[in-house]
């Protein structure tokens, strides 16, 4: 439903490396600063040398940075800013770094786990936020002085992971996603059918899905 797309993604095959970012609905030029985002924390993934944790947490907040930058240089971008989960496997691992509520899902043994917290006043406020649904405590480019969060999961076989924007797990509920994610033969065919499930639903915001399934 919406006239201009406002996510953006990205990914690496070495590392392996994805993002997904959700440009500020009702803020100047979410498009641009999505874009902006994306590009800043995959360009600084594939500059390191041993991408690890550390490596990823300093490439977004330098993300945070370049789209303040970018913002400060026009008035009529002021105030841009973007929600942002990205997700690197290093090692037996899988760290994962977030500001706002773009999500990062984990599918193991046919249970699906949200391994993001949302930074948004629903979800820190509950009831009492009545009215806020898209509201967001933190975002990259305009609201990070807590910093992204870090979280990290070991990686077994078989995991299937997805990182999605809100405009995904908002209208399409989680039990469906579970079961679209398990029943998809490869990552291209859960993309597919996760998009269609949000645009049945009248796909009332950008939906923008990426998934990786560990074969070994």
């Amino acid at each position: 439903m919406r006239a201009r797309n406002e996510d953006a993604f990205g990914l690496l095959e070495r590392p392996p490396l994805w993002v997904v970012a959700d440009g500020m609905g009702g803020h100047a030029a979410g498009d641009r600063a999505a874009r902006i985002a994306v590009e800043a924390v995959v360009g600084a993934m594939a500059a390191a040398r041993r991408a690890g944790a550390e490596d990823l947490v300093a490439a977004v907040e330098k993300a945070h940075r370049a789209v303040a930058r970018d913002a400060g240089a026009d008035p009529a971008r002021a105030g841009m800013g973007c929600t942002l989960v990205a997700a690197l496997v290093a090692g037996p691992r899988l760290h994962v770094v977030h500001a706002g509520d773009a999500r990062c899902y984990l599918l193991r043994g046919g249970r699906l786990r949200v391994l993001t917290r949302d930074h948004s006043a629903v979800a820190e406020l509950g009831s009492r936020a009545s009215g806020l649904r898209h509201v967001v405590t933190r975002a990259v480019g305009v609201a990070l002085d807590a910093g992204p969060e870090y979280t990290w999961e070991g990686v077994e076989r078989g995991d299937r992971v997805l990182l999605c924007s809100d405009g995904l797990w908002g209208p399409v509920p989680a039990g469906r996603i579970e079961g679209l994610l398990r029943e998809s033969p490869d990552p291209l065919s859960a993309c597919e059918a996760l998009i269609e499930a949000a645009l049945e639903r009248g796909g009332p915001d950008n939906v923008t899905a990426v998934v990786a399934f560990r074969k070994g």
